[in-house]
């Protein structure tokens, strides 16, 4: 009695490795285009002689393209969440909240925020954004102390860039102090007046 043959004539085999090699590279597309595109890019950059951007960032423009296009937010998302695993401190939690809040998850995205403000407490949209959210919320105490925290924050950094001038210094770090300093001067007034009108509303 002649054996079953389980693997096909030797004729065939090489077809059949071929569609699986092809398979398992259409699954590595799909699952890397974005790392492999990245890739592509930054080995053309280093040819030209230019630095290209890290892979975090490609993914994070790539979000942004995508929050143009309209297209849906769990694709935003699972891009953000790839370049967080490679930067975890980058602006990409600031668009992941901004993603949590179109799927209408206020929490997520107040976490998302307070996470990105922990490394850099300087952007008066966190803290304007957090407020928005925070007020829908009625979360007044939540607030306070969010408005405390901004406000000492920008006194401290306006103390420390106040205007003067040094001769030893080279004139773009002047320049930049002083932009540092009118920008938490602005930051200031902003959040006095927020903490102001929830005062008057009381």
């Amino acid at each position: 009695m002649q054996a079953r043959q389980f693997w096909p004539p030797t004729k065939h085999k090489l077809l059949y490795g071929n569609l699986i090699v092809y398979g398992v590279t259409a699954i590595l597309l799909l699952l890397f285009f974005h790392e492999l595109i990245w890739a592509q890019k930054t080995f053309r950059g280093l040819l030209s002689g230019n630095i290209p951007p890290s892979a975090d960032k490609f993914l994070i423009q790539d979000a942004k393209e995508y929050l143009k296009e309209g297209k849906n937010a769990e694709s935003i998302q699972r891009l953000l969440e790839r370049a967080l695993q490679i930067e975890p401190y980058s602006e990409a939690l600031i668009l992941l909240g901004n993603c949590h809040l179109m799927q209408g998850n206020e929490d997520e995205m107040l976490a998302c925020y307070e996470q990105y403000r922990s490394i850099n407490p300087s952007s008066i949209g966190v803290y304007m954004n957090m407020i928005e959210i925070l007020a829908r919320k009625h979360d007044d105490k939540t607030i306070n102390q969010l408005l405390t925290e901004g406000i000492k924050h920008f006194q401290r950094r306006a103390e420390l860039y106040q205007p003067h001038y040094d001769p030893n210094v080279p004139k773009p770090f002047n320049i930049k102090a002083l932009t540092i300093y009118n920008r938490s001067q602005e930051a200031l007034e902003i959040l006095r007046n927020v903490q102001e009108q929830l005062r008057d509303s009381k």
